[in-house]
């Protein structure tokens, strides 16, 4: 199948976007709140949609891009969906992640959130995401300014420039820049955030209706250094900080930044430098997009096309096991790097580590990968007395030009700023002079291009007074064309990717694949009371895996794995809503599972079991493919107060119990050297079904009380989050925490404004997400852990952030 084949296909698909169970626009002015799929969608463009985005811009392990909204299901590797001017800013947000093509730069109309089944209905995606649109000219010249700073040096900020031109045309320029040093203080970097975002918008306005056209280039370095070492304790226990080691103060990234790898595309060793050729991006974007009154009865044309082209690169500094303890004929030495060549001199090794515990490290680099990425959208509507309708054409086409990753195995010390070592064993290093083992032993390849096509239409029928009923589908086709390098293909101690199909070296296998990709969703809203009713959805969603689910993984049928089987998703839920001046509330029961989703993960054999603790306990780990499924019953109640003129408080909370379902896996046998001899390690099989899903809290809890008054606003919102699973075989636990934000807003003039913002503010630890190294631990191997050191990811520390607006 070819990929130029794909995009000619005509397809279908039709879309409901379920619409206001609570028709009360006039109370909505204003409202500061963000809700969970499950709750009724207010009406589009109000300021309770402005107020949700905001919250979804706090998050607290990332302030770059949106955090990640519950909907019942856990976070897939792929994150969210982020939409400009109503396409998508990137094909698939891992060759090109989201903040690598898109950033809060200041040039945007109110950020509008996209509800679970909206996001899927118009992106084919199964999450929740925001779409932002550029603020048009204006008829008179207008100039703002936004500068901020925050406690750890963060300098960012931009300036916007609008106003006409002649003859119905206008513009709007924007420049963004953002140095961040982020809260961590690395040895080898200054900034581990930077940005350069320039954007320029031309509108032409006549009557009846508008088009514009929208160039845009971002550039951004970023390094990911998120995650740390820390004493685990137990489920009730937060972690403990290392006495040389200060969450959320200390880096973990290496103390250099030059690397020393093996290029995965000619086989060559060589210094990189993971800052300058390594971990930077370039994206050129081009929209054409414009609105179009067809008729005097309300018939309504809106469209958009995207071509974009970029190129990324990231550095994934994938943690495993520490290692706390090893045997006495076991040294650890420092490796030479680029500028200190003395640590190893003729087989020498001159410096010994005494650290006691050490990391072991998996290092994939990828340098820059260029990728294209077409988008379309065209969309009828018109709304009548009973009934509105939509009916519109959305697709994408999306190539990935020889994405290669390269791989390295290493220790590190555990300290702020390691240094990597090299492993002795009786005498016999493990490692070269560099501290390096297994180049490209798990190296990726992934090249093709995916189509998607399809036809949407929504309508809402008002037969009654009070009854509302919001019925929609969507028909999609989904081509993938693609080359991937299967584990399979790389165990002849492949050291690069050999692309050339008619060499005995070639190491890449094709694929295609195709889905055709039904989704419905209906939705009825009864009034009962002028303001008290009922609520019901039913929605069916289907979703097709992504190409780049096959990255590094074995061929379809392997242990299981298949990313050609569709996902599907549904949805059922009911409930009541209550409307008033003083109260708006909206309750509901219900039901979410996901099946057939296709990750890749790391996987430790235990080598012991149970019956034999003293067996010896294998230190092999494995990367493969993996399937599963995560279903949860749920019920959730999100309501407004309005007490008094200026007070405003959002309360939501939530309770659920997602699940694991489908979720077994085999790591094949394998063999190992250990102290000279070869061990045959035998396959392990382990079953998953029913244990709770990791990184997903069973109770939830947001508090958001704001105030107004006179010129100045002041806010907080406080996000409980209970226990959650730590690791997927479900024996580990981070205790419950809480997520804070608080901040005060001050109009000083009629151009000048001031915000005060701060995160985390009771400075807690803030382990969560996961503890790596960790997806085969069972419950006979926690003493392993206990009171041990392990490393994992948490959230930012107590920072202030302080921002200026002028307007001119």
């Amino acid at each position: 199948m070819k990929s130029a084949a794909l995009w000619t296909i005509p397809l279908c698909a039709m879309v409901a976007l379920p619409m206001n169970a609570q028709n009360n626009k006039q109370n909505n002015k204003g409202k500061q709140r963000e809700k969970q799929e499950v709750v009724a969608k207010s009406e589009e463009g109000s300021d309770t949609n402005l107020g949700k985005a905001n919250n979804m811009m706090m998050n607290a392990s990332e302030e770059s891009e949106p955090r990640f909204i519950n909907v019942g299901l856990p976070a897939l590797p792929n994150g969210g969906v982020v939409a400009e001017n109503g396409m998508l800013v990137s094909g698939d947000n891992y060759v090109l992640k989201n903040n690598q093509a898109w950033r809060q730069d200041g040039s945007f109309k109110k950020p509008t959130p996209m509800s679970f089944s909206e996001t899927a209905m118009r992106f084919g995606a199964s999450v929740v995401g925001m779409s932002t649109d550029t603020r048009q000219g204006t008829k008179n010249f207008r100039a703002q300014m936004n500068i901020g700073t925050n406690s750890f040096g963060k300098m960012s900020g931009n300036l916007s420039l609008a106003g006409p031109i002649k003859n119905g045309w206008f513009y709007h320029v924007n420049v963004f820049a953002n140095y961040n040093p982020e809260t961590t203080r690395s040895q080898a970097l200054n900034y581990k955030d930077q940005v350069l975002d320039v954007k320029g918008l031309l509108t032409k306005r006549y009557k009846g209706g508008e088009f514009n056209f929208q160039y845009k280039y971002i550039g951004t370095h970023k390094i990911q250094d998120n995650f740390c070492p820390y004493i685990f304790n137990s489920d009730d226990k937060n972690v403990t900080e290392l006495d040389n080691f200060k969450i959320g103060h200390d880096s973990y990234l290496k103390s250099t930044r030059d690397y020393y790898w093996m290029n995965p595309k000619t086989g060559k060793k060589e210094w990189v430098d993971i800052w300058d050729d390594i971990a930077k991006s370039d994206v050129h974007a081009f929209d054409f997009f414009g609105k179009q009154k067809l008729n005097k009865k309300g018939l309504n044309l809106d469209w958009g096309v995207r071509y974009q082209y970029g190129k990324s690169g990231f550095a994934n500094m994938a943690l495993n096991k520490t290692l706390c303890e090893y045997p006495a004929t076991t040294h650890f030495y420092y490796a030479n790097n680029k500028n200190d060549m003395g640590n190893v001199v003729d087989g020498v090794y001159k410096k010994e580590y005494t650290g006691g515990a050490v990391q072991n490290l998996m290092c994939g680099l990828t340098a820059p990968t260029t990728t294209h990425l077409f988008t379309e959208r065209l969309e009828l509507s018109k709304k009548n007395k009973k009934w509105d309708w939509s009916l519109g054409l959305s697709g994408m086409v999306y190539n990935i030009q020889d994405f290669t990753q390269s791989s390295f195995n290493s220790f590190l010390s555990v300290e702020p700023n390691p240094q990597q070592l090299i492993r002795v064993n009786k005498g016999v290093a493990l490692h070269d002079e560099y501290g390096n083992t297994n180049y490209n032993a798990q190296m990726l390849y992934l090249a093709g291009t995916e189509t998607k096509q399809a036809i949407y239409g929504m309508t809402q029928i008002r037969p009654v007074k009070g009854l509302k009923v919001d019925l929609g589908a969507r028909f999609e086709y989904y081509g993938q064309c693609f080359d991937y390098s299967p584990a399979s293909a790389r165990k002849n101690n492949a050291l690069y990717i050999e692309t050339d199909k008619s060499s005995d070296k070639c190491n890449i296998r094709h694929q295609n694949n195709e889905f055709f990709n039904k989704s419905f969703t209906a939705t009825v809203t009864y009034n009962i009371k002028k303001n008290f009713g009922i609520v019901a959805d039913a929605y069916r969603l289907e979703v097709g895996n992504p190409m780049n689910a096959y990255k590094g993984k074995e061929e379809d049928g392997v242990n299981g794995f298949c990313g050609s089987k569709t996902s599907t998703v549904p949805y059922f839920a009911g409930g009541v809503f209550l409307n008033s001046k003083v109260v708006e509330l909206i309750s509901r029961v219900y039901y979410i599972s996901r099946d057939n989703i296709a990750q890749q993960g790391n996987f430790n054999y235990t080598g012991k079991d149970s019956s034999d603790p003293t067996h010896p306990h294998s230190s092999e780990a494995i990367k493969m493919g993996f399937m599963y499924g995560v279903k949860t019953l749920g019920w959730t109640t999100d309501a407004i107060i309005r007490p008094f003129k200026g007070f405003l408080f959002h309360c939501m909370v939530t309770i659920q119990n997602p699940k694991y379902f489908d979720f077994k896996f085999t790591l094949p046998e394998t063999t190992y050297k250990q102290n000279g001899q070869t061990v045959v390690q035998p396959a392990e099989t382990y079953d998953y079904d029913g244990v709770v899903a990791r990184s997903v809290s069973k109770f939830l809890l947001e508090l958001d009380p704001s105030y107004s008054f006179k010129k100045y606003r002041v806010w907080a919102s406080f996000r409980y989050f209970s226990k959650q699973a730590a690791v997927m075989p479900g024996t580990m636990f981070f205790p419950s925490r809480w997520e804070t934000f608080a901040g005060a807003d001050y109009q000083a003039t009629k151009k000048v404004s001031f915000s005060l913002s701060m995160t985390n503010l009771f400075n807690q630890s803030g382990a969560q997400g996961r503890i790596i190294g960790t997806n085969t631990l069972q419950d006979y191997e926690l003493a392993d852990y206990l009171g041990k050191t392990v490393n994992g990811t948490f959230i930012r520390p107590f920072t202030v952030d302080l921002k200026m607006k002028i307007a001119f």
